[in-house]
């Protein structure tokens, strides 16, 4: 119960009071020691409990090492918990699936999710798998964007049979609504999660109305409120904002008129003011889909005289995703010179890029053909071991004269991009066969032409059957 509840200050009363009742303390009462220590992030104590635990002569056992690792996954020490591990197999004790589990977390908080995976794997092979971890894993595919991952490990929990609550259909809606091409999905999984009568809860309704945003499917998002009003669950702010990237996305589809745009804009200043009005902070995620809905809707001149005064008018700074809105727009109307200066701009506010601020930085790179920001952007991109649009790179692949930087810039995607090497001396263009046919067969001759500072070229012969059109 203190463990539980956190109360540090109350677990040396308690063990005296065991001591006074003749109670020897054991492997347990450790356990629930370090286990407090590390829920109140007390890393240092929750050693100290098990380094006396160990003077006591007691044997460490599973859920005192579990403690240790999971106090060293709330400070953020991935290594420390993976220390930790391998003292627990160096001392002859089977992790289970907690420990595993627990250690997955300590690399999920530091963003590696490569480790994560492996780790999975290895619990997997130790038979230590069960609904909880599965639906972690699913909650972890949210992150790194891996629908088709979430799918795999949702049809392995059907098989298994778990027990339908909303934590298990949350973690795959959300795990699907981060994808444009699974929001779909995302929508399906929570009408199957309604007919199964499994209730709902705040963070279904932030997955449904995150994949409806991706679709602008507003008929959705109106049903996903009306259920939130039946099960009386409170509309709390990220609400608000997800209400408005879904007029945003509405107002972008080709099916949509400028009278209802008008309605979208209109409903959208309503929810800002009713979203104050009920005591939530503007934030700068409220005023960046206000500038998605604008720049949707390609009214650039309405984005800058209404809605970026807002950032002073809130006393909010901008962020990432305001600059990347910003690009995107005058991109998508053509004004490329001023994508340029919004990224300097940002540059200059001490902002990292993210992939999509760096795509609208290549577009418009390549577009006005300033090769030292296509090598800016792309080591940008690599940087951040991600991948350009494969369009820009096949595009760059495709252009002539190709400057050197921008080749090298291009080698860490070379599977995406056809680059022909501009560095070697002979390229395939140099290459001029010369055909003639005796008899049925024909003999094909290759030959190379002779570069400016290579030397002579060589005969390649090759014979192959004639075709019908060579006959």
């Amino acid at each position: 119960v203190l463990a539980d509840q956190r109360r540090t200050d109350l677990l040396s009363d308690t063990l005296d009071k065991m001591k006074l009742l003749g109670l020897k303390p054991n492997d347990k009462t450790y356990s629930a020691l370090i286990l407090c220590f590390a829920r109140k992030e007390e890393s240092e104590n929750a050693e100290k409990a098990f380094d006396q635990a160990i003077k006591e002569g007691i044997s460490p056992s599973n859920g005192m090492y579990n403690g240790l690792i999971y106090s060293a996954a709330m400070k953020k020490y991935p290594e420390k918990a993976q220390k930790f591990f391998s003292e627990m197999l160096q001392a002859g004790i089977a992790p289970n699936t907690i420990t595993y589990t627990t250690l997955i977390y300590a690399y999920a908080k530091n963003k590696k999710s490569a480790k994560c995976w492996e780790l999975f794997r290895k619990a997997d092979i130790s038979n230590c798998v069960d609904q909880y971890l599965l639906e972690y894993m699913i909650r972890l595919c949210k992150k790194t964007k891996e629908a088709e991952k979430a799918l795999r490990l949702y049809r392995r929990l059907e098989i298994m049979g778990f027990i339908h609550y909303s934590y298990s259909y949350n973690a795959l809606i959300e795990a699907l609504a981060s994808r444009d091409d699974y929001a779909q999905e995302a929508l399906g999984v929570w009408r199957k999660m309604r007919a199964n009568n499994v209730v709902p809860d705040i963070v279904t309704f932030l997955g449904v109305l995150k994949a409806t945003s991706k679709l602008g499917d507003l008929q959705s998002a109106y049903e996903a409120i009306q259920e939130m009003k039946a099960f009386q669950i409170p509309i709390i702010a990220d609400i608000y904002r997800l209400l408005i990237l879904n007029y945003a996305q509405a107002s972008k589809l080709s099916t949509t008129s400028e009278a209802e745009i008008e309605i979208y804009i209109n409903d959208s200043w309503n929810l800002l003011k009713d979203a104050q009005a009920q005591g939530f902070a503007i934030r700068a995620s409220f005023i960046n889909a206000m500038i998605k809905l604008y720049s949707g809707a390609l009214r650039e001149k309405e984005v800058e005289g209404l809605v970026l005064p807002l950032f002073e008018k809130y006393n909010v700074e901008p962020g990432v995703i305001t600059y990347q809105f910003l690009m995107e727009m005058f991109n998508t109307i053509g004004q490329r010179e001023r994508t340029l200066e919004i990224y300097d701009s940002m540059r200059q506010n001490g902002f990292v890029g993210n992939l999509h601020v760096h795509n609208a930085h290549l577009d418009a790179a390549i577009r006005l053909n300033k090769s030292d920001r296509v090598v800016e952007s792309l080591n940008a991109i690599a940087a951040l071991g991600l991948t350009p649009k494969r369009y820009f790179l096949k595009k760059l692949g495709q252009m002539k004269d190709l400057p050197d930087r921008i080749f090298i810039a291009l080698q860490p995607f070379w599977q995406f991009a056809n680059v022909r090497n501009p560095m070697s001396r002979f390229t395939a263009q140099s290459f001029r066969p010369r055909t003639r046919v005796v008899g049925k067969r024909m003999r094909v001759k290759y030959t190379r032409k002779r570069m400016k500072k290579g030397p002579p070229g060589k005969r390649l012969h090759l014979t192959q059957p004639v075709s019908q059109q060579y006959r």
